[in-house]
């Protein structure tokens, strides 16, 4: 079987391209394509604008790190039975050093916050986040994708194919071999459609055959949500989110379908199953 948008690296460890491009349908015309890699840009220096310094944002870091190591310190010391005035005699530097360390941090937080606020109400910060807006909906028009199709992940990766078993493959530092990609779904009577801002694809209803469940828990690299991973309809999920920023959840799902004699599948997260069932109307098996 082969992952719906997933790399295979079995014969090529360069291998780029991702498996599927057979139901590409459609790309945004290369004028729009264009008009959105330098609205982009545009947004995107504005957020570094609105930042402080590099040097600044790793101080602010470390100077969090240090202050909360310090507490966590005392806290043990006085936990194990030390006073906090046998604690301060002890090690009165580290108490001060704390202290200032976050009346640094609350500094360098405020002064951020301030920085922020001003470049981004500015009204040349305004105007390009809404001319990026304003061509985005224009590349959802253009694929013909409605304004109500829904928004979900697809868990995208790297694999090797072993005895006909896929094998993901993590790539260099990362801490997981899969990410969530975010695509727009939606269905016709013949096509089940799946786009993002680069292309739509379409897959033929006539080839879905089965979602199939896979007990194990999965990490993936990337939240594309607006709302956190532990409320309004995700709570039920029991998602949890790492510092390296991968989500984990149990089950995850593979959309199974078989084209011109080749096997395919569409790997996805457990809280996007209700958004494909109700599209495919396939059961889980």
């Amino acid at each position: 079987m082969k992952p719906f948008l997933a790399t295979d690296l079995t014969e090529n460890k360069q291998n780029t391209q991702k498996d599927g491009l057979e139901f590409l349908v459609q790309r945004p015309s290369a004028a729009l394509t264009q008009s959105f890699e330098t609205a982009a840009q545009k947004a995107m220096d504005t957020v570094h604008l609105s930042k402080l310094p590099g040097i600044l944002r790793a101080g602010q870091w470390l100077m969090g790190a240090a202050a909360f190591l310090i507490i966590v310190g005392i806290v043990k010391s006085l936990i194990n039975g030390t006073s906090l005035s046998e604690a301060f005699d002890n090690a009165s530097f580290l108490f001060w050093i704390a202290g200032g360390c976050l009346v640094g941090w609350l500094i360098l937080f405020l002064l951020s916050a301030r920085r922020s606020k001003k470049v981004l109400e500015q009204e040349e910060s305004t105007l390009a986040f809404s001319n990026l807006d304003n061509i985005v909906n224009s590349i959802w028009g253009d694929l013909g994708v409605p304004a109500t199709a829904p928004e979900i992940d697809i868990l995208s990766f790297c694999y090797k194919n072993k005895e006909e078993e896929i094998k993901p493959v993590t790539s260099g530092l990362e801490n997981s071999p899969y990410h969530n990609e975010a695509f727009r779904v939606f269905a016709d009577g013949q096509m089940l459609y799946i786009a993002d801002l680069r292309a739509k694809f379409a897959i033929p209803r006539s080839t879905l055959r089965r979602i199939r469940r896979i007990d194990k828990r999965i990490a993936a690299i990337g939240w594309n949500k607006e709302e956190g991973i532990n409320t309004g309809r995700y709570k039920e999920y029991k998602l949890r989110q790492d510092q390296y920023n991968c989500v984990y959840s149990k089950p995850y799902y593979i959309l199974e379908f078989t084209h011109r004699g080749q096997d395919w599948g569409i790997y996805f997260p457990s809280y996007e199953l209700p958004i494909l069932q109700g599209l495919t109307g396939l059961t889980v098996e």
